[in-house]
């Protein structure tokens, strides 16, 4: 029979039970074998299913339900997926990144006990010890963007979107059919499925995460210390999964500029965070990595835990479900960003030694250099995030709160700078292509920084001078293939740059004018304050928060504003969301109007040019930015280096028409990568493969 070259395939005790097709005598769900044992696909819309097994051959996997599905039901699932699952040489690979990059720092269940179930071929296992097979294809969703590109084509997938997509879309019909009852299984499940965020839906990450939320409370997660005497397994067990709800919640409200789901009232039950003694039954059984650096990996995690629970007032006060905090008194919200700062930086020096920006060496593993620099990331996220909220409540009073503005600038280069270092580690020790989806939304504010600084630069660089300079770009261009949603991040932020037509608001000229006013009008006042002396010397692309901090707070806004809801604001959205920039009466557009429906006129690229711009493929390197044109030296790619002999400003639609972000790359020795071919990695497009083997792998 045909089933017989599947089971042949696999060790004898991994065959426990037949498909429900295969059982009923319907044999149209069965794979089509050849004589090598290899199956063909039954249409060219379904993944090859040479990889593949139905999931009833694995005695680990709870596969019940199965008995008690409907048949249209079955059918659709079997037909899409949901119910194979990859042969076991791939399964060993797609788990080893699972554990590798995604549990770290999430969690969900422990470690040593999925391999001793997983490794265990014992066919007689309790049902509540095997792994929800929901929960399983979560699994490969979240790790199938860290495995090699062979691993995916034995799968039957050309690219890692496509796996990504498949596979979130297996999991998804799995828990819309309800074929899971515990809420503790669809609440691991719903948490994994916040990795993935298609084009066409921007908030499905937190609405999984709310999905999540629920049903973590519905199995009272919340109040998992109630298991502490008592039940020492399901206090572990609701304990990870609250805190794990709690760190997604905290990561995509910073990351995305959205409201948090569980509030501070809710927080105070929680404390303490999960620690060593909450994994230390993991840290000698893990078939991934080693004690020592499982041990590295833990603190991470723990210092990872207490920042969430420092952010979680920040994100309050930031990111509001209601807009009551913008009537409270000025002097009152300074004093808590201030407050909100010195937590952070109490929290720093504790874990410095953790979290510090490091390189690569041989006392170092990768994975280690990943985590704790993604965690240095964090920080300065929300360092940088107070940083633009104290800008924001400077604005209506130009000269009083100048030193104010010019403190928060300088707080606000030191951690983007900062979190250019940490990209940099990542880089040397070969772990960009195992970066988290969030690292889009976390470099999205860098990166606009950094090319507001090439607007401003007007003296050419020699090649040699300007290589690999952008290290932003590098890394969105990897994740770019990975992840559906960095095309719709890197559009948006190309869209800013041409929109905000900067070029009027950084030019020296500008600067010079300003500046000249200001200090006429200060001295007939008779005072002039610092921060107004620093706008008569030619202004980089951060000085901006100094020469026009309303500026400033529109891109911020706007940046904040399409983090949040995936789209670019549009002439129906309120004022307030935002802001119109202090521009000549006669480039302010009408009330309700966006900036880009006034800028056709006015010398920038007016939205038709963009619209066809953009038409073109974002990447092209075509259409790559002449280097030789812009200032990128080796100091501004750690992040914005103050021009100092700047004496005329590059013209926008000049160096950012198609995309701020097509500086061409090139190799510095620090880089260790060839071409762009070379350094980039798994994607969708033609060229792009890497010929090389993962080094995860080698």
């Amino acid at each position: 029979m045909a089933s017989s070259h599947v089971e042949n395939s696999l060790p004898a005790s991994s065959v426990t039970q037949i498909p429900r097709s295969a059982a009923a005598g319907d044999k149209r769900h069965l794979p089509q074998i050849t004589s090598s044992g290899e199956s063909v696909p039954e249409d060219l819309g379904r993944p090859n299913l040479g990889g593949y097994v139905e999931a009833t051959f694995y005695p680990f996997l709870e596969t019940l339900f199965i008995r008690n599905t409907l048949v249209e039901d079955f059918d659709y699932l079997s037909h899409i997926g949901s119910l194979q699952v990859p042969q076991r040489r791939y399964l060993d690979e797609l788990l080893k990144a699972y554990f590798l990059y995604i549990h770290p720092h999430l969690p969900l269940i422990n470690e040593g006990d999925f391999w001793d179930t997983y490794l265990d071929n014992q066919s007689s296992r309790s049902n509540s010890s095997c792994m929800s097979l929901f929960v399983f294809q979560a699994m490969l969703l979240a790790a199938c963007s860290f495995v090699p590109t062979t691993v995916l084509q034995f799968l039957g997938f050309c690219n890692t979107r496509l796996a990504r997509a498949t596979y979130y879309r297996r999991a998804k019909a799995l828990y819309d059919f309800g074929t899971q009852r515990s809420n503790l299984i669809k609440a691991q499940g719903a948490l994994l499925m916040t990795f993935h965020v298609p084009l066409n839906e921007p908030h499905i990450n937190s609405h999984w995460l709310g999905i999540a939320i629920n049903h973590a409370k519905a199995e009272s997660a919340d109040q998992f210390y109630r298991y502490a005497v008592h039940d020492a397994v399901r206090y572990n067990q609701m304990k990870r999964l609250w805190w794990c709800c709690i760190i997604r919640d905290r990561t995509l409200s910073l990351a995305l500029r959205r409201p948090i789901f569980i509030s501070s009232k809710a927080f105070y039950d929680v404390w303490p965070p999960l620690t060593e003694d909450d994994l230390r039954s993991e840290i000698e059984r893990s078939h991934v990595c080693t004690a020592s650096t499982k041990m590295s990996i833990l603190k991470s995690l723990i210092a990872l835990c207490e920042l969430c629970a420092i952010v979680t007032d920040i994100l309050s006060l930031l990111y509001p479900l209601d807009s009551t905090t913008a009537n409270d008194d000025h002097l009152e919200l300074m004093t808590r960003i201030y407050s909100f700062t010195d937590n952070l930086n109490e929290w720093h020096e504790q874990v410095v030694s953790i979290i510090e920006p490091r390189h690569h060496n041989g006392n170092e593993v990768g994975i280690v250099v990943l985590f704790s620099n993604m965690l240095n990331i964090l920080f300065q996220s929300a360092k940088a995030a107070l940083c633009n909220h104290r800008i924001m409540l400077t604005v209506s009073e130009t000269l009083q709160h100048s030193f104010e503005r010019l403190h928060a600038k300088n707080e606000l280069q030191a951690a983007l700078r900062s979190t250019a270092q940490s990209l940099r580690a990542i880089i040397e020790a070969g772990m960009i292509t195992y970066s988290p989806i969030s690292m889009v939304a976390f470099l999205a504010l860098p990166s606009i920084c950094y090319n507001l600084n090439l607007t401003n630069r007007a003296q050419p660089q020699r090649p040699s001078q300007t290589y690999g300079t952008n290290i932003y770009q590098d890394f969105l261009r990897v994740l770019q293939l990975r992840y559906e949603g960095t095309d719709r991040a890197l559009s948006n932020m190309a869209k800013l740059m041409s929109d905000m037509n900067m070029e009027d608001a950084t030019s020296p000229s500008t600067a010079r004018s300003d500046s000249t006013s200001n200090i006429s009008s200060n001295q007939r006042q008779g005072r002039t304050s610092s921060a107004t002396l620093a706008t008569t010397k030619s202004v980089s692309g951060i000085d901006i928060v100094v020469s026009d901090p309303q500026k400033y707070v529109q891109i911020c806004q706007t940046l904040d504003f399409f983090l949040s809801r995936g789209r670019f604001p549009t002439r129906y959205d309120t004022s307030s969301s935002i802001p119109s920039p202090p521009t000549a009466p006669e480039r302010l557009p009408s009330a309700g109007m966006p900036v880009w429906a006034t800028a056709e006129g006015s010398g920038a690229t007016g939205r038709g040019q963009f619209e066809q711009s953009m038409g073109r493929n974002l990447f092209s390197r075509d259409m790559a930015l002449d280097s030789a044109n812009v200032d990128t030296s080796a100091e501004s790619s750690e992040l914005l280096p103050t021009s100092e002999t700047s004496t005329a400003a590059v013209e926008l639609s000049v160096a950012l028409l198609d995309n701020p972000f097509q500086e061409a790359i090139a190799n510095p020795e620090y880089f260790l990568f060839e071409d762009f071919e070379t350094f980039m990695t798994d994607g969708p497009y033609r060229g792009a493969d890497r010929s090389q083997p993962n080094t995860l792998y080698d």
